[in-house]
């Protein structure tokens, strides 16, 4: 991988007194995987308008241009939003029809 996972976990601004080399790793790759899940879904509920993109923040910048990409994709996938997982979408749990009418 070419990413710095030292200069990403600064520009995050993990604590580096609470997590090893090891942990830090683990930590973000773990989240890069959530963004890169959530932009594949994106990509297939919207195929017209991402059908170029990889499923990386960079590739829908393209798309989207400059600014905050999540928070562009959250007005855009307004439609379909409680489908999709945080932090673009809603947490689909708190939609589950439980069957007691509420």
């Amino acid at each position: 991988e070419s990413l710095n996972m030292a200069s990403m976990a600064e520009e995050l601004d993990v604590d580096q007194e609470l997590f090893d080399s090891a942990c830090d790793n683990r930590w973000i790759k773990l989240r890069l995987d959530y963004v890169q899940n959530i932009l594949l879904i994106i990509i297939n509920f919207f195929p017209e308008q991402f059908k170029n993109c990889q499923p990386t923040i960079t590739s829908f910048q393209s798309v989207l241009g400059n600014g905050p990409v999540l928070i562009r994709l959250r007005e855009i996938t307004e439609s379909k939003i409680h489908f999709i997982p945080k932090p673009v979408g809603l947490n689909p749990r708190l939609l589950r029809d439980t069957g007691t009418g509420i």
